[in-house]
């Protein structure tokens, strides 16, 4: 027992250097479990389908929406009867933006305000602490709360039956309080309504042409798919209304299983898509390599390490052990290290996960990840690793003929050394791969929030708008204009967060029948182009009196895809708003750079806008801002004071390359560590076995200096070989993920020449922290040891 303890503490540069490996992978399988799990806790999620919309005769819609007219799904649940139930979904902030919710205690705007119909929680089981589900959405006034919000706004006690006010909407009777929404759930909300008295109150949310519900169907078992694609599309299209009498619509379902790791349509819940799946595999194949790293540095650290026990083998040889009694007892010792090691790497796990689900921004459940899948996991990859990291050193080892071994040059000579540069080679091709794939991440990153998006953000503060400040907002802006310093005023339904609004254009002047654009749309008031100071390339920007009811601006790429000319003055239409387009503006990025610059239409509807943006001048912020509360306390009393800058709301976007850029710089330092473990054992082991040659060098006029040289030399050559396989695979790897943006960086030969110089410094200060003794060391005292 006291040898096998002794085993594992002399093997700590291995046993941390799996540890980690272990701990990046048992991570990533936790994260891709939770992910893969999305929506399957659910009693029927094997019977329920989400419905798409596809509009396959316009020119940019080919990967249409997540979200369907309202009336799809009365109308197919009424006439076919392989549907027992549908539900639709709605989201408040997608037409109102955030909304004031108060109780006697508690007032706060809200982004996660919802509406479903009542038979949401027939398909959507979710639990209930208070309330019934049957009847939670029974009553036109009644709000379903989760567990924190009902604690936010009433506290510990049973909140049912107690009054919520809500912006616009009223007073609302808590009938309901669930269970916090797990996080593998593709469907969120603090709050949920009875969907038909919003569709009573809105008109315009019954039309076929507004496809921002989101319906869900629970189908009979055994139904197929695919014949129910067929008589979803027959039955909606006998019932459409004149809103779609020229449009070539088609509805499809898909697994509500599928939704968050395949939806690639627009209108997409927040949180979900592909680009979720690509980030998952690619970190995979990422912890992957470093596992591998880290059974690259077992090996060469064990080997390395037997050299001290070559006289053990040889006389174990000599008295007629076999080779597979040696292999087999090397073996065995590999297997204890990489138990102790995955035990290590779970106290890893437990410590960091926190840190790790801070990162990305999900609050993941180790425990609720599947415990089974991780039980034979750890299993797999326990012998998996010993097979990798232990079967070669093991067959290795036992490989040598005592006569050899008692020479001593067994280890780095001949083949044999070339076979452990390989190692060392394929370690460090792999970390600059990791390094350089954090020069890519990042500086994508740092292109997508330095880029000109066509307009100016710098300086610009956002306001939630108030009913208030709605009808007021002339002489609010007014007011704020008094003040030196504030530029510019204006108002808008969407800030470029991702979430403008999309729709159908059709019948504009010059156009034919059959040809329809899919456009962004946005509205402002009339100070919106100058305020941004986006550029007018024709025509000119809005007159409030004379454009807010028939003026529309559009943008190049809206132009272009109708085929416009002329477009000055040329008769246009959407959202059922006929009017002249009285100018183009240049093409300016409202969305994130991974998209193209899609078509938009610009137009004045001071009712339907949610933020208010104030440009304001450099100097005195504080006093500025003071200023402007002031003026908002004066119009909005009831309302709390809140703004937050425009240029945070475009670095949010690129939250997610933020956070992959902070993995992948993660994963390089660690890949570089283990790797540097590896070579830190490897050279001392190498000087050790060249104590003979560097006394003879230093006996024929070698110094300190050329002694260091010699050994960084060496590795050096290494490193470029390694620089010379990293290369290729790294442009072909980064220059694909590239491929998903619109706008990017070009792969740069400095990403490979900075990797290899951080390589490099790095295996320098290990060779002069493991050779500066030695060589100074005298002739005399080097050749006297073995």
């Amino acid at each position: 027992m006291r040898k096998l303890l002794d085993d594992i503490y002399s093997s700590w540069p291995n046993l941390i250097g799996l540890a980690i490996g272990f701990a990046c992978i048992t991570i990533t399988v936790i994260w891709f479990n939770h992910e893969r799990n999305y929506d399957r806790f659910y009693n029927k999620s094997k019977s329920i389908y989400r419905v798409i919309w596809k509009e396959s005769a316009s020119k940019n819609s080919s990967k249409g929406l997540a979200s369907t007219p309202s009336p799809l799904g009365p109308v197919i649940s009424n006439s076919i009867p392989e549907i027992k139930n549908i539900t639709r979904f709605y989201r408040l902030d997608s037409f109102l933006g955030e909304i004031k919710v108060e109780s006697d205690e508690t007032r706060i705007f809200e982004s996660n305000y919802c509406f479903a119909d009542p038979s949401f929680f027939s398909l959507f089981d979710l639990p209930f602490v208070y309330g019934d589900a049957e009847y939670a959405l029974s009553s036109p006034n009644n709000v379903v709360l989760t567990n924190n919000t009902a604690e936010k706004y009433f506290g510990s006690d049973d909140p049912t039956g107690k009054i919520l006010r809500i912006a616009n909407f009223g007073e609302y009777i808590v009938s309901g309080v669930i269970q916090d929404i797990p996080s593998d759930s593709h469907i969120k909300f603090d709050f949920l309504s009875p969907l038909e008295p919003l569709l009573q109150k809105y008109e315009w949310m019954n039309r076929w042409n507004i496809p921002h519900f989101y319906t869900y169907l629970e189908v009979i078992e055994g139904t197929d798919p695919d014949m129910l694609n067929i008589k979803i599309n027959r039955v909606s299209r006998d019932k459409r209304v004149s809103d779609l009498s020229n449009l070539d619509v088609n509805f499809q379902i898909e697994p509500v299983t599928d939704i968050h790791f395949k939806s690639e349509y627009g209108r997409e819940l927040p949180g979900n898509g592909k680009y979720i799946a690509d980030t998952i595999r690619i970190f995979t194949v990422l912890a992957l390599l470093v596992l591998i790293i880290s059974c690259l540095n077992f090996i060469i650290i064990f080997i390395a390490k037997a050299f001290k026990q070559r006289k053990e083998i040889g006389v174990r040889k000599t008295y007629g052990a076999t080779r597979l009694t040696i292999s087999s007892k090397y073996y065995l010792n590999v297997l204890t290290i990489t138990v102790f090691s995955y035990l290590f790497s779970i106290l890893l796990v437990l410590s960091i996960f926190p840190s790790f689900k801070s990162i990305i921004g999900i609050d993941i459940n180790p425990g609720a990840a599947g415990a089974l899948n991780l039980i034979v996991y750890m299993a797999l990859v326990i012998l998996f690793s010993s097979l990798i990291s232990g079967l070669f050193p093991a067959l290795y080892i036992s490989s040598f003929r005592p006569a050899t071994v008692f020479r001593g040059n067994i280890f780095f000579t001949g083949k044999r050394t070339n076979n452990i540069k390989g190692f060392v080679i394929l370690q460090f091709a792999i970390s600059l791969f990791f390094i350089v794939g954090y020069f890519i991440y990042n500086s994508q990153y740092r292109y997508m929030i330095q880029k000109d998006l066509g307009y100016k953000y710098d300086n610009v503060y956002c306001l939630r708008t108030t009913p208030e400040l709605k009808t007021g907002f002339e002489s609010f802006s007014r007011s704020l204009l008094d003040n030196p310093m504030i530029n510019d005023v204006t108002a808008c339904s969407n800030l470029p967060d991702g979430s403008i609004s999309k729709t159908l254009a059709s019948g504009w002047e010059g156009s034919n029948d059959e040809e329809r654009v899919m456009m962004n749309y946005i509205y402002v008031d009339q100070a919106f182009v100058r305020t941004l100071n986006i550029g007018i390339k024709e025509g000119r920007d809005f007159i409030m009196e004379s454009d807010k009811l028939t003026g529309f601006i559009l943008n190049e790429s809206a132009v272009r895809e109708m085929g416009l000319q002329d477009p000055i003055n040329k008769r246009f239409n959407i959202n059922g708003f006929d009017g002249r387009i009285i100018g183009v503006v240049k093409n300016f990025n409202f969305e994130s750079l991974t998209n193209k610059v899609n078509p938009l239409v610009i137009k004045i509807g001071p009712g339907f806008c949610k933020y208010i943006l104030i440009s304001i001048a450099g100097n005195d912020i504080d006093r500025t801002m003071k200023y402007i509360e002031d003026i908002y306390n004066t119009y909005s009393p009831d309302y709390n004071f809140e703004t937050w800058p425009m240029d945070g709301v475009v670095r949010e976007l690129y939250g997610n390359e933020k956070k992959s850029s902070s993995l992948i710089f993660i994963f390089s330092l660690l890949g570089i560590l283990i790797a540097s473990i590896g070579l830190f054992g490897l050279i001392e082991y190498s000087v050790r076995l060249r104590h003979r040659e560097i006394g003879i060098r230093k006996s024929m006029g070698a110094d300190s200096i050329k002694i260091l040289h010699l050994f960084i030399r060496e590795y050096g050559r290494l490193i470029l070989i390694s620089g010379i396989i990293a290369a290729p695979v790294s442009f072909y790897y980064y220059s694909r993920w590239l491929d998903n943006y619109a706008f990017r960086i070009t792969f740069k030969i400095w990403y490979i020449l900075g990797a290899m110089f951080i390589a490099l410094t790095i295996t320098s200060l290990i060779v002069i922290s493991k050779t500066i003794k030695t060589s100074l060391m005298s002739p005399a005292d080097l050749t006297g040891i073995d």
